[in-house]
């Protein structure tokens, strides 16, 4: 199951809901005025939906226009590179991008928790799960 509308959004999802293109997101985080990121995937920072629409209403982003007056934390959120070293780093052994598509070409790694633009993104506990449930191999 693919969801379509997330609580989070990429550099493209958020120029779609800000009416700009790519390459102004890029100069407004450059100057501050995006709403900070809750992760830096390799393949895009990722905002709270809220934040990027708090923006696009007020024509700014403060503190104190989102519901609990704080800035946003940074979520377990992970893209395939940063799956890999995730994985990798439970198993005590380098694991690379091309494992991750071998795994879900098999049909064994878990659905993505949800897709920015083309990148697929899993959340800590998915990849946890996946870990815990591999045979254990013998040294």
């Amino acid at each position: 199951m693919e969801v379509t509308e997330t609580r989070y959004v990429g550099t493209a999802e958020a120029a779609e809901i800000l009416g700009v293109e790519v390459p102004r997101i890029t100069r407004w985080r450059r100057s501050g005025r995006m709403p900070p990121a809750v992760k830096e995937l390799a393949a895009t920072p990722v905002w709270r939906r809220e934040d990027v629409e708090i923006l696009a209403r007020h024509g700014e982003w403060k503190v104190s226009h989102t519901r609990s007056g704080r800035p946003p934390k940074e979520k377990p959120f992970n893209g395939t590179g940063e799956a890999a070293e995730h994985i990798g780093e439970i198993l005590g052994r380098k694991v690379d991008k091309s494992q991750i598509g071998r795994w879900r070409r098999a049909g064994v790694f878990p659905e993505p928790s949800f897709r920015l633009q083309a990148t697929p993104v899993w959340e800590d506990k998915a990849l946890n799960a996946f870990v815990a449930s591999r045979p254990v191999k013998a040294a």
